[in-house]
């Protein structure tokens, strides 16, 4: 066997096994996995760039509809709003060409880096997410090498251990709770009740 042939056995090998050892670690996170993630984002974006103004039963769904994610809710408003950020596409005038901070930098620093208008369109045209990870893989790892699903539950825990609005008039739910045997109790709907 030659050493190209040998080459390619060896990579396709190494692949195969890196395949199979990714199956295994996304198959216990369903919904944040790559797969899952990227079909769904992708295919949210074709139907928002289409021109659909309407996606429902996307944020946090699983396996077609089957079940539903805390985790994958808190992932998908991220994925949702980077899609809304690129629907709203890029406005083209005379403030945005911003023409004379070319003249500043071509003459200047030759980098935008140091301007204050990159600073200004960074916070007013770059939508930051709130959960995906922007570090260099050294920093993540000597951080808290937390993956999305880890950190979307860390969401999850604090919103809703934190989040209860009260829509429900105290009366109205007595009412309702008089006539219906509701199993939750209005103590497990208040802040600090340990659920999360």
């Amino acid at each position: 066997m030659n050493e190209n042939a040998l080459g390619q056995k060896r990579s396709g090998r190494a692949a195969r096994q890196a395949a199979r050892k990714s199956a295994k670690s996304s198959a216990v996170r369903p919904g944040l996995e790559g797969g899952s993630g990227f079909e769904k984002g992708v295919t949210t974006t074709i139907v928002v760039l289409a021109g659909g103004s309407f996606v429902s039963e996307c944020a946090g769904m699983l396996a077609s509809l089957i079940g539903v994610s805390y985790e994958a809710l808190v992932a998908d408003n991220d994925m949702l709003g980077s899609v809304m950020r690129t629907l709203r596409g890029i406005e083209v005038n005379e403030e945005t060409l911003s023409v004379e901070v070319m003249r500043e930098v071509a003459s200047g620093a030759g980098h935008y880096l140091g301007h204050a208008e990159t600073l200004e369109k960074m916070e007013s045209e770059y939508l930051y997410p709130r959960i995906a990870d922007r570090r260099s893989p050294e920093a993540w790892r000597e951080a808290d090498a937390l993956d999305i699903h880890e950190v979307a539950r860390q969401c999850v825990r604090e919103t809703l251990s934190k989040h209860y609005p009260n829509y429900i008039d105290p009366r109205i739910d007595e009412e309702i709770r008089a006539r219906y045997p509701i199993k939750l109790r209005t103590d497990d709907m208040r802040a600090g009740n340990g659920r999360w």
